[in-house]
């Protein structure tokens, strides 16, 4: 990959396979003491709202890349949002108004702030590739921790998702203090259908 991909690091000579860890937000993930298995892989890509502070145990603590849109941040605090050195952020634009906020992140006018050359942009077409060859749907968008593996299986030699299966007998996220029903179908989200992707 060129210093402007997603990873940094040059595969020039390398021969070990690059493992990826894609881990979702799903409630399954609590107490499921996942965290030293997920920390082993090379990359560490997390979703949305990514606590990792107290769950440790269950989600690992490392994180090499987070993968947001706008909305990503607005329920947590920001002594939780993913600050690690070097992270790489994955910013996944969703409508125009969304090229506008990522302008303030760079700028350093958000209360998120990252280093510009850090963060990265899902292509408009990539996000195309997915929505319509993938999901053949017209209707829904797929989820962030969906388009993030589909760029994980485009970029790494072995992927590993957690937390991406959402079922009843586990509340909606691992972070949910009481139980929350997981809907299978959202304004904007097909997980059922993305389930069966994957």
């Amino acid at each position: 990959p060129s210093k402007n991909s997603i990873f940094k690091i040059s595969r020039e000579g390398q021969t070990d396979c690059i493992s990826c860890a894609v881990v979702g937000n799903g409630g399954i993930l609590n107490g499921s003491r996942m965290g030293k298995e997920i920390d082993k892989h090379d990359f560490i890509f997390r979703v949305n709202q990514a606590y990792t502070r107290g769950y440790e145990n269950d989600v690992g603590s490392r994180t090499t890349h987070y993968v947001f849109f706008d909305r990503s941040l607005t329920s947590m605090k920001p002594d939780h949002y993913p600050v690690e050195q070097n992270i790489t952020y994955i910013f996944v634009p969703c409508r125009e108004a969304d090229y506008s906020y990522l302008r303030t992140i760079g700028n350093g006018t958000n209360v998120f702030k990252a280093p510009p050359e850090n963060v990265r942009v899902i292509h408009p077409d990539f996000m195309r590739y997915v929505h319509f060859v993938w999901m053949r749907v017209h209707a829904f968008r797929p989820t962030t921790g969906g388009i993030m593996t589909m760029v994980a299986l485009h970029a790494c030699d072995k992927l590993s998702l957690y937390g991406m299966g959402y079922t009843y007998k586990y509340s909606n996220h691992y972070f949910d203090t009481t139980y929350q029903p997981f809907l299978s179908v959202l304004m904007t989200h097909d997980h059922k259908r993305e389930i069966k992707l994957w």
